[in-house]
């Protein structure tokens, strides 16, 4: 049975929250449905919002979000779902606000094509944006089957304006505009404006819109003969960078302390990157350890910023105090064997989930 989207689907008072609407009963396991599961059903509410959405006079003629574009769409619209809802309940979540500004940042760092009219995703993040600057939380409501909606102003019938200190009023005969009235308008303005700034500048990692780096594996390597530990970490080069650029990691020192750094370069012709941190020591069991990848262009540019954690299954006390054995090429010191080479250690790898999260470069 076919779908049609209708006056009532757009209800939401601003394109951002019809879109967070598409999902129908959203906390219903067994009546929750997903309207924009069929990607024609996406193509189509871009024409419906046309004809029935409360900002469609905001963004001229809205198209359909090409498909490469969708999972950013989706995205923002979970995204702005969470954040408005927790809004509503007065719940203090700016986590849910800083990622809302990172979906929308993502949708915005792409580029669009807007010869045929305004994409849908890029006119639902401009819609979130003014959402997060302008309704009051009085405006939000949380109507029946569990929609967010912002109730709007009826419109007035135009009076005859005169300016009069830069502020609008009416010639009626009725007060003017106070100047605290004008500046929480203009600094209304000024949030959005600042908004929008803010999240295309987290999104501008560079010009060329991919990462140049993809994280593919991290770890702890135990090696139990040589008595050391080091993190792992190992990256998929999906981009050519400039001839020169460097790869710079920083891991938590997990007995303290400062950060452990490590810097390479990267070569054109490689594509996979390894890197392995110095020696560490007090590792603990399923505790996360933070570290940063950093990508530099050879003028010391930042191209790109990686953040993720680390988790071991063991705890580093297992291992032995000492290197129990010696092997040639290594040399006996008061301190117990030193150095690699020669090892050809057996390395107990202990894998974590690859979660990684892309972060904006900074300006």
């Amino acid at each position: 049975m076919s779908f049609t989207w209708t006056a009532h689907r757009f209800s939401g008072g601003a394109l951002a929250l019809d879109v967070a609407n598409s999902v129908v009963m959203r906390f219903d396991a067994e009546r929750r449905t997903d309207r924009f599961d069929d990607p024609a059903a996406i193509d189509t509410f871009a024409e419906a919002a046309n004809l029935y959405g409360a900002e469609r006079n905001r963004f001229g003629t809205l198209v359909p979000a090409k498909s490469e574009r969708r999972n950013a769409f989706i995205g923002l619209r979970e995204a702005t779902d969470r954040h408005f809802r927790a809004l509503v309940r007065t719940e203090d979540r700016p986590d849910l606000l800083a990622d809302l500004l990172e979906a929308i940042a993502t949708v915005l760092r792409q580029p669009a094509d807007t010869r045929k009219g305004t994409p849908l995703d890029v006119a639902t993040a401009h819609s979130a944006l003014g959402l997060i600057a302008g309704p009051e939380r009085e405006r939000l409501k949380i109507c029946p089957q569990l929609r967010v909606a912002v109730s709007r102003p009826q419109p007035q019938p135009e009076q005859d304006v005169v300016r009069h200190g830069g502020l609008r009023q009416p010639d009626e005969g009725q007060a003017p505009l106070s100047p605290q009235q004008g500046g929480t308008e203009a600094m209304k303005s000024a949030m959005i404006s600042a908004l929008l700034a803010a999240a295309v500048a987290a999104g501008c990692q560079r010009e060329s819109g991919r990462d140049p780096l993809e994280l593919t594996g991290k770890m702890f390597v135990f090696n139990y003969r040589l008595a050391y530990a080091t993190y792992m970490v190992t990256l998929n080069k999906t981009e050519p960078v400039p001839d020169g650029s460097t790869v710079v990691a920083t891991f938590e020192n997990p007995a303290g302390g400062n950060p452990l750094t490590l810097e390479r370069k990267l070569f054109p012709k490689l594509n996979k990157v390894v890197l392995e941190s110095p020696d560490i020591t007090c590792v603990k069991k399923q505790r996360p350890y933070a570290v940063t990848i950093e990508v530099k262009g050879p003028d010391g540019t930042s191209l790109q910023r990686l953040e993720t954690t680390v988790v071991s299954d063991i705890d580093q006390d297992v291992m032995p105090a000492k290197p129990p054995c010696r092997r040639s090429g290594l040399r006996q010191e008061p301190g117990g064997l030193q150095g690699r080479q020669g090892a050809g250690a057996l390395r107990d790898r202990h894998l974590s989930d690859v979660k990684s999260r892309s972060v904006a470069a900074p300006a």
